[in-house]
């Protein structure tokens, strides 16, 4: 239950998923995490106390045999493996297994061979468990395409990313000089974990070019291994415009305040802090990257703008654009906030629900 958006997806639901209709328990490979902090008290945790998703089939074996679930949902696609072997190894089982499929299967920056090594269990696999899920087109249509899994076979979810409370979090005080409300400087937001994925290298390196043209500050949210990499990267002279803030449970505050959000990742699946900060109200510049952001911004120039990944001209470009335009950004943050509706707790959880249910 560490940082990532699935995790926070998984807290989402066991909020929201109607008590009268269903008992849920929580199984992990590790209890550990920042969002432990934020279940549900009447969700049983169960830790596996295992490191490597290879070890994992046991502790689900042993847990279904115990628990006598009705249905076992993974909702990630590390852990879709164990699951689907699990599921192939109980041919006679009573409970239903449902894969939830959240990232494109071989994104750029792993290891060829780890990549390769886990589609072949998956397509061996996958076929075994009831329901296969994707959380948008894009990984549907990549799932057909190394997993030979009819589309038709595998059934679109939306991640629940805007829950009720998120209009009261937004508005909570953020405690910062950057955002005072008659600052002098615009102030850009990033939100994720310092990894390869999340491309800070072009996203320091488009800010550079923007702060020759429009000065502004850039407020980094997250951890990772490679944060103090990053930081050696900014340039002597904007290191008083660039603030590492850590990992924060509450971003909304600093999505309704900022005058820009960027997502600059080289893949994603569905990138619910896209939404998220959408759904605050903040103009949007998005890396055109596989999937999920041309499906969130669906009317580029009006509801947000998407660029080329590994672009930082262009990136820059589109910043600059935004923060030069006031009409522009008043659009972008309406039209935005109005792109994102599908993805409310209430929207998205009847697709979680249909396809437990199927």
């Amino acid at each position: 239950m560490g940082q990532g958006g699935a995790e926070r997806v998984a807290s989402i639901l066991l909020h929201h998923l109607d008590r009268s209709q269903y008992e849920v328990s929580l199984l992990l490979m590790k209890s550990e995490g920042e969002y432990l902090k934020s279940l549900p008290a009447d969700v049983k945790v169960t830790s596996a106390n295992v490191t490597s998703l290879w070890f994992f089939v046991p502790p689900i074996l042993r847990f279904v045999k115990k628990e006598t679930p009705d249905v076992v949902f993974s909702i990630d696609g590390g852990t879709n493996i164990p699951l689907a072997i699990a599921s192939f190894l109980s041919p006679f089982r009573k409970w239903r297994s449902v894969l939830s499929e959240r990232n494109i299967l071989f994104p750029p920056g792993k290891s060829r061979v780890k990549r390769l090594t886990m589609v072949i269990a998956k397509l061996l696999f996958y076929r075994f468990a009831n329901q296969l899920t994707a959380v948008s087109e894009g990984v549907r249509k990549d799932m057909k395409k190394w997993l030979l899994v009819p589309e038709q076979k595998v059934h679109i979810v939306y991640n629940p990313m805007i829950e009720p409370s998120v209009a009261a979090q937004a508005n909570e005080v953020v405690d910062h000089p950057w955002f005072a409300k008659d600052r002098n400087m615009p102030v850009i937001v990033h939100a994720g974990r310092f990894v390869y994925q999340k491309d800070h290298t072009s996203l320091i390196q488009a800010f550079h070019l923007l702060n020759q043209t429009v000065p502004s500050r850039l407020f980094l949210l997250g951890e990772g291994p490679l944060m103090s990499s990053i930081q050696n990267l900014i340039r002597e002279d904007l290191k008083d415009q660039v603030h590492f803030a850590g990992f924060d449970i509450n971003p909304f505050k600093y999505f309704s305040k900022c005058d820009l959000f960027v997502l600059s990742s080289l893949h994603e699946g569905m990138p619910g802090v896209l939404i998220q900060a959408m759904a605050c109200g903040a103009p949007a510049v998005s890396t055109n990257c596989p999937s999920g952001p041309d499906e969130i911004i669906d009317h580029p120039g009006e509801n947000g703008l998407l660029v080329p990944v590994k672009d930082p001209a262009a990136l820059a470009a589109a910043m600059q654009r935004v923060l030069t335009d006031p009409s522009l950004s008043q659009t972008l943050r309406a039209k935005g906030q109005l792109a994102v509706q599908k993805f409310r707790v209430e929207e998205a959880i009847s697709s979680y629900i249909s396809a437990i249910e199927q």
